[in-house]
């Protein structure tokens, strides 16, 4: 038999012969080339036939033994009877990946993967960020890494982090909070996950908006919650629409721009649902995830900071106004709860990431953070202002929501409108708008629309984007 083809392949060039000869033979025995019982030539015979050096063969014959892939006699080296077995049931099995129950609900949305697609839902304007400043915050904590700080960190993370939060949060959401009440964490979506993990058991129920953050929906189905959908209107959540309902662990709202619509939660409906939690014994989580973006006057006051150890849990990320990959947010949970979320953070999270924490913290201090606000803030305002106009001049008969503050607008259709295909046939216009119809309830909102980001796009790519939606929309409508 001709065993040239040990050494053939696309083996990479910095690979010496002795790996590839290990590996080729690996593979010819794991596919089946060589079968079972088949009888190599001695060590010297193949090392003669390849032109290498006989310990490379003796390496390689060695190495496979040890793995079981080759055995050894007094008629010579051959593949092992046992493992030639395992591999041919190895190929006639097929992997059968099912699901849990928790998770079958989940919506299966072919997004693609390139964001900077326009109209893509919750993108910042990442070529606007001001990498310079960060790259000299980076490296001043960079200076400053010693050993200690190699492991993992403290379960509430870095304490300079928090306490510039704490001094921010209490100054620009009148929050009741001191750092204390601050853990850091890796973002909205892990927040969420772990808290529907720690704090509810499967079964429970949990109140959401309707239309809603789909990320948070899966969280809760993720971890066996039932997930009770409230129809949002024009002033938020409705309390009375809960009456019937059953008893919530959660009631999940983001109160100071509702995601998608952009509705504001009036303050009477705000008191309602904390002494509505307060009877209930339920937490509100509330996910306050673009207030800094609010365009019509200073950000509104949370819900947290209305009463005194409030029922709520406060979210907040810092991928909007900072950037995604950056996957650090923060939650701020009442007095009495900081030592229950410090022992599950301690158990069921491991906190790194220490140089970007610090970073972050002087970042915040030193006034960048709010600097950078203010300039994405204008520069946000002038993006939707540019989009609005262009969908009143292609699309007169449309109604746009959501223009208070946030990353983007939802352009409603009529209903029964498809707005799922119509998401479809935009992406294939490298376009991408997410259908509102898939927001929060499992795709059985009566809402038809188009979610619109804008947060990456720019003012002098709107009108090309504008015109071939309107085209989309109009032809869908015919």
């Amino acid at each position: 038999m001709d065993y040239r083809f040990l050494l053939a392949g696309e083996g990479s060039k910095r690979q010496s012969r002795q790996r590839r000869l290990y590996g080729n033979l690996r593979s010819a025995i794991v596919s089946g080339r060589l079968a079972s019982e088949h009888r190599l030539p001695s060590s010297r015979e193949l090392a003669e036939q390849l032109g290498i050096a006989r310990n490379s063969v003796v390496y390689a014959f060695e190495q496979l033994r040890v793995e079981g892939y080759l055995s050894t006699s007094r008629r010579g080296t051959q593949v092992a009877a046992a493992a030639a077995a395992s591999v041919d049931r190895l190929r006639r099995s097929r992997l059968n990946i099912v699901v849990s129950k928790r998770v079958r609900g989940l919506s299966r949305r072919e997004r693609p993967r390139d964001d900077a697609l326009p109209f893509s839902p919750g993108v910042p304007a990442l070529e606007d960020f001001p990498l310079q400043e960060w790259h000299a915050v980076l490296r001043r904590s960079a200076a400053k890494i010693r050993a200690r700080h190699l492991g993992y960190g403290e379960a509430q993370g870095n304490e300079e982090l928090r306490r510039a939060i704490s001094d921010r949060l209490r100054a620009a959401r009148a929050l009741r909070c001191s750092h204390e009440q601050i853990f850091i964490t890796n973002g909205t979506q892990s927040t969420l996950d772990l808290l529907a993990r720690s704090i509810a058991d499967p079964g429970e129920r949990v109140w959401m908006e309707a239309p809603g953050y789909t990320g948070a929906r899966a969280a809760f189905l993720a971890a066996g919650l039932e997930v009770e959908a409230v129809e949002v209107d024009e002033a938020g959540f409705d309390p009375e629409k809960t009456r019937r309902l059953g008893k919530p662990r959660f009631i999940y709202l983001t109160p100071s721009h509702q995601y998608p619509l952009g509705s504001v939660l009036s303050l009477q409906r705000r008191m309602e649902l904390i002494n509505l939690a307060w009877e209930l014994n339920a937490l509100i989580l509330e996910d306050d995830y673009d207030s800094d973006f609010r365009f019509g006057g200073e950000p509104l006051p949370a819900l947290q900071g209305l009463v005194e150890e409030a029922p709520v849990i406060y979210l907040g990320t810092f991928s909007k106004t900072m950037f995604p990959g950056l996957r650090l947010g923060y939650v701020v949970v009442p007095p009495a709860a900081v030592e229950t979320i410090a022992t599950i953070y301690a158990n069921l999270d491991r906190h790194g990431r220490q140089h970007e924490q610090t970073a972050l913290a002087s970042f915040i201090s030193e006034g960048r953070y709010t600097r950078h606000l203010s300039r994405m803030r204008k520069l946000y305002r002038e993006r939707q202002h540019a989009l609005r106009l262009a969908l009143a001049a292609r699309l007169p008969e449309m109604t746009v929501d959501g223009a208070e503050a946030g990353l983007h607008l939802v352009l409603r259709l009529p209903p029964g409108c498809d707005d799922v295909d119509l998401a479809r046939r935009a992406r294939a216009q490298r376009l991408n708008p997410a259908p509102l119809s898939e927001y929060g309830d499992g795709g059985k909102s009566r809402r038809c629309g188009l979610v619109l980001g804008y947060g990456n796009l720019d003012v002098s790519g709107v009108e090309a984007a504008v015109r071939t939606l309107a085209q989309l929309v109009l032809r869908a409508l015919r």
